[in-house]
């Protein structure tokens, strides 16, 4: 009956179970007026790693009764003593063509979370798996200010802000903490060091902020169609294009020059030595032991 107390080793329920509401609309509410908790205890004194806190198993009766489909379970991870309750949250589903659950994913006792690795360790978000896609994928469907991914970390050149490494877990590109970025190399020496080759012992010097560095030829191209410019633009504050490198194929013209009123242009030689001098007013001067014509 509606009035029927004491202890009850089954009960069944027609219709609904309100547990501090007159009134549940589910098969099972709880209401309290702060705090509604449902509880799942392990009556057992000496808890130890691995052993299961509670679960909440999602099941169905198709195509036999009691068949579980997910679970959500809390799981110990070491042995339980005053003040210390080492546990984790564990998410399994069923795969397709399978009627055994897989776990999914976890979060450890330290906060770290795994999908698709039970053991992230220290990682904090660890995510491992098998698919010929995309392994993560992030959108943002915003129309105006659509911003993606931010990572925040790394102070200085000992500390990696993001590395990318190939299935084999070959670094391939460094984020290091100072802003340096290095491709093939996870030593970078200027803001952006393309490193296919080690070219000998040798440091790249401070003022370039893009090294290309080989152990054989090396270079840097520029592409276009026949009838556009490939062009090496020099500015500063005072003129955004002070001079040029300018080369386009349908014009078989390679220009090298100033753009700005009143600049020379030098050819320099040996040790910074001037050879030639082309001056804005159009001649050509050339050092004190120049020879030849």
């Amino acid at each position: 009956s509606k009035t029927s107390s004491g202890s009850f080793g089954q009960a069944y329920i027609v219709d609904k179970v309100g547990i501090g509401t007159v009134a549940p609309n589910k098969q099972l509410e709880v209401a309290h007026a702060t705090d509604p908790v449902i509880r799942l205890n392990r009556v057992d004194s000496t808890i130890v790693d691995t052993e299961n806190l509670g679960s909440i198993q999602f099941s169905g009766d198709d195509p036999a009764t009691d068949t579980t489909g997910a679970i959500i379970q809390a799981r110990a991870e070491g042995a339980w003593a005053t003040n210390d309750y080492p546990s984790a949250l564990l998410f399994y589903t069923t795969p397709a063509s399978s009627g055994d659950v897989v776990e999914r994913m976890r979060i450890t006792n330290a906060g770290s979370v795994g999908i698709g690795n039970s053991a992230p360790s220290t990682t904090r978000f660890y995510v491992s798996g098998s698919t010929t896609n995309y392994l993560a994928q992030f959108q943002n469907a915003h129309q105006t200010d659509g911003h993606g991914v931010k990572i925040q970390a790394g102070d200085d050149s000992a500390v990696d802000t993001l590395v990318l490494n190939q299935a084999d877990g070959t670094r391939t590109v460094t984020f290091r903490g100072d802003g340096y970025v290095g491709i093939g190399t996870s030593g970078p020496d200027a803001l952006l060091h393309v490193h296919k080759g080690s070219a000998g012992t040798i440091d790249a010097d401070a003022i370039p902020q893009l090294v290309i560095e080989e152990d054989d030829n090396t270079g840097i191209q520029l592409l276009t169609p026949d009838d556009k410019h490939s062009v090496i633009y020099f500015g500063s504050p005072s003129d955004a294009t002070g001079a040029t490198i300018d080369y386009r194929h349908s014009d078989d013209l390679m220009r090298i020059g100033t753009a700005q009123a009143g600049a020379d242009l030098s050819i320099l030689t040996g040790n910074g030595v001037e050879l030639l001098k082309f001056t804005a007013e159009g001649q050509i001067s050339g050092s004190s032991t120049s020879t030849g014509s």
